[in-house]
């Protein structure tokens, strides 16, 4: 198993600790309380330590273009009254917002990090996504999402314009929230490399009933049309077009949404039927100094058994048909067949439903068939 990485948190705590830890002491006065379901407003304006930390920013924000440009302070005051830095000072204040709104947030819920195992991260980008919106639903009202595989990580930083050589695991929030009425995930996604944030992402995904999960994810979510009739949730896997994995081309990968399918695939396993979840795990002690790169914190780690799909070199095939003679013709290669989800009926009277997932796996020849074939010398 590898070692934990370094979480979003971490980051904070070496950009602006004092930050972080108002964020705990408020939401461990909010938890005792009783008040957990506050707005982000609320939740803000609940912390008497909060605009003392913007202030501070905000000194150090004219102490640095004091620096810089060579201005004096006053002046720089003097100009900040009058409106001249007010662009600058409202983006510190909208940062700042997301940073303290995202620490909180974790606090309230109880700290819930789930480590996604590379395998599972594999196979669940090769999963289905689209799925009635009525299926997402979070474990707690805030989680943390941590994904450490190579080839995702380093894709992610590609995309975002970052170095890839440079790419850290990808640490993603979700928290439960409501606009208009209707629920809505504000999912925060970031990759860091110790004080410096390298690449992220934001967006806030509305639920709209009647509609895919594909859907929520491609739209930005105010004109959702896409309908799923309730009579398709006893057999959700009839309707589901192939999506397939980030080495075959899709609207997904083309869109750079191919990591909310993967974050809305793995929380969907977190909550189907029969998840694999570890006990809660720390670091060893040979990385407990180093929390730049590794995390103190306790991660639950999700799908440790699972095995990565296996790729072969061979060009891909494609499917069997009909040769004519009534027999269905081989395949010559392997291929991956997407996995789905499946809303199974279970019960009295098979009223209640649970998801489960059907994983991909590799159709075609065995490897022994391919590797060790008769050669004819003529």
């Amino acid at each position: 198993m590898k070692p934990l990485p370094a979480t979003y948190l971490e980051h904070l705590a070496a950009y602006d600790a004092p930050l972080l830890k108002a964020a705990r002491d408020n939401a461990a006065e909010i938890r005792s309380s009783g008040q957990t379901e506050l707005s982000a407003s609320e939740l803000i304006q609940s912390d008497k330590n909060y605009e003392p930390i913007i202030m501070r920013r905000i000194d150090a924000l004219l102490a640095n273009t004091s620096k810089k440009h060579r201005i004096s302070l006053p002046e720089l005051r003097k100009r900040m009254k009058q409106g001249e830095f007010d662009s600058d000072i409202n983006a510190l204040r909208i940062i700042s917002a997301k940073m303290y709104l995202t620490a909180i947030r974790h606090f309230i819920a109880g700290e819930r990090i789930y480590y996604c195992a590379d395998g599972l991260a594999d196979r669940l980008m090769h999963t289905d996504v689209k799925v009635p919106s009525e299926l997402l639903r979070l474990p707690f009202s805030h989680i943390m999402l941590i994904v450490s595989a190579p080839d995702l990580t380093e894709r992610f930083a590609r995309d975002r314009g970052a170095k890839a050589t440079k790419a850290r695991p990808i640490c993603v929030t979700v928290a439960q929230d409501e606009r208009d009425g209707l629920p809505a995930w504000v999912i925060d996604i970031s990759q860091t490399r110790g004080e410096k944030l390298i690449a992220s992402d934001h967006r806030t995904l509305i639920l709209h009933p009647g509609t895919t999960s594909a859907a929520i994810i491609r739209q930005d979510h105010e004109a959702a049309l896409t309908h799923v009739p309730a009579d398709d949730f006893a057999a959700i896997q009839e309707h589901i077009p192939s999506l397939r994995g980030p080495d075959t081309p899709t609207a997904f990968d083309a869109d750079q949404l191919w990591l909310y399918r993967l974050i809305v695939n793995l929380v969907l396993y977190i909550t189907s039927a029969a998840p694999e979840l570890g006990w809660n795990r720390k670091n060893g002690k040979q990385h407990a100094g180093d929390r730049v790169n590794f995390s103190p914190r306790e991660h639950i780690v999700v799908g440790e058994s699972v095995s990565r799909i296996i790729r072969y070199s061979e060009p891909a095939a494609r499917t069997s048909t009909d040769n004519g003679t009534g027999a269905v013709r081989p395949l010559a290669h392997q291929v991956i067949v997407a996995g789905h989800w499946k809303s199974q009926a279970y019960g009295p009277n098979r009223e209640s439903r649970k998801t489960i997932w059907i994983e991909p796996y590799e159709r075609g020849p065995d490897v022994a068939q391919m590797v060790a074939r008769p050669v004819l010398v003529r």
